[in-house]
């Protein structure tokens, strides 16, 4: 959300939601945005004044304290020094004993720059432990050893990369240098409640981690095995990085990962999903309103091959895949019958409206279709359970599902995919 001058937020909670995450930014489409606060933790009855002093934020009012705590925890993450209560000596790792010296002394570097950070905002966690209930406590630290993780695994990859093409010999270490890196003390073993799925920052990770799995190999296994967590929040991630992944992932990819789903509810919603969106079903007639109140069924637009993408306002990667399409439409201009339709699930129909009008993520040739206000509650939104965006779906004149897997024009080659894609369907 977009923080104003003397703007009032109110947040609401669903029932049975002891809290939530919020973001706040600064920035509208003339200025760039400058985020204040990343997924900070926020209560029921939380009542926050935020003011800026110096180049610093102030909190005032009910909840002001753990926002407070919260910024606090934050600086160190952007910092590059380390306050002076912080044991400069972190317990780094053995020395795999055939591993070489340039990959174990980086190594070693990694976790020295980043498990000071962590303990760095650890203690400053339990410095402030009296604010806290015993849940919050354990939440937040959750979230400050799975960010930490996520870098750390990063970076990992990043510099073994690096290195191996400086010294080709050493690709051949890769096991070596995992099998150190798996000998870490990620302080893990000081949460003993292994349920994880409210912690933003640790599913964060742990999707970080599938994505890399390949890279990973067996060490994926190894660690995912070792009882880090329940099989509730597993679930959870699989049921996560399903749908946040599908479009590239292929048959036997999906069912993978729906094999691993213990829970009926997460297992049930992927195994729906699988068969109301394979290739040839027929897309129920749902009905959006357009730009000028108009209600519009799908119906309407049968005849035409259809080119759907999911979006709404503030998302980043919406406006690059816009920007993206723009070769790919130019390369289809004379296919017969196509028909690009945009569907935003934007709360706010004035600032919807604006949107289109920019340009920024869509274009004045397309029909532009909105959830009237449902969001992610929308039947076709729903139907696609579209948790990420942008989200493409392609449909045949006549209303069939062509692909949910639909190629991400980021580069020339996968651009000329898509375009071979569309001019194939009859």
């Amino acid at each position: 959300m977009a923080i104003k001058h003397d703007a009032i937020f109110t947040i609401k909670f669903d029932k049975g939601i002891d809290f939530r995450y919020i973001t706040l930014k600064t920035g509208n489409e003339k200025n760039a945005e400058k985020i204040l606060l990343l997924d900070y933790l926020i209560f029921p009855g939380d009542s926050v004044i935020i003011s800026e002093e110096d180049d610093r934020l102030v909190f005032s009012g009910i909840g002001a304290e753990i926002m407070n705590l919260q910024y606090q925890i934050s600086r160190i993450e952007k910092t590059v020094s380390f306050p002076n209560f912080v044991n400069k000596k972190i317990d780094l790792v053995d020395k795999e004993p055939e591993l070489s010296s340039i990959l174990h002394d980086k190594l070693q570097s990694l976790l020295q720059y980043n498990y000071m950070k962590r303990d760095s905002q650890l203690i400053v966690l339990d410095r402030n432990i009296s604010v806290l209930d015993k849940s919050s406590y354990r939440l937040l630290k959750l979230n400050i050893i799975g960010k930490i993780e996520q870098n750390l695994l990063t970076q990992l990859i990043m510099v073994f990369h690096r290195i191996s093409k400086e010294n080709p010999n050493l690709e051949n270490e890769k096991s070596l240098f995992i099998k150190e890196y798996l000998r870490r003390n990620t302080r893990l073993h000081e949460v003993t409640d292994k349920n994880f799925f409210q912690a933003n920052e640790m599913e964060n990770y742990f999707m970080e981690r599938m994505r890399l799995r390949k890279w990973l190999g067996t060490a994926f296994e190894k660690e995912w095995d070792s009882g880090m967590m329940k099989q509730e929040s597993l679930d959870r991630i699989y049921y996560r990085y399903f749908f946040q992944n599908y479009a590239k992932m292929d048959y036997d990819q999906q069912s993978k990962i729906e094999s691993n789903v213990s829970s009926n509810k997460y297992r049930d919603a992927i195994q729906l999903f699988r068969v109301q969106t394979a290739k040839g079903q027929l897309l129920p007639d749902f009905k959006l309103m357009d730009t000028s109140g108009k209600l519009v069924q799908f119906s309407d637009l049968r005849g035409k091959i259809i080119v759907l993408d999911f979006w709404f306002t503030g998302c980043a990667n919406c406006k690059v895949l816009h920007e993206e399409m723009k070769t790919v439409r130019k390369e289809l201009k004379n296919v017969k019958d196509l028909c690009f339709v945009n569907i935003s699930v934007d709360e706010d129909i004035a600032k919807w409206k604006k949107s289109v009008q920019s340009g920024s993520y869509s274009d004045s040739s397309d029909i532009s279709l909105y959830t009237m206000g449902e969001k992610s509650l929308h039947p076709i939104i729903k139907f696609f359970n579209v948790i990420s965006y942008p989200r493409q779906v392609i449909l045949d004149k006549e209303m069939r599902i062509v692909t949910t897997q639909v190629p991400r024009p980021s580069s020339q080659e996968k651009a000329a995919a898509l375009v071979n894609l569309i001019k194939s369907i009859k």
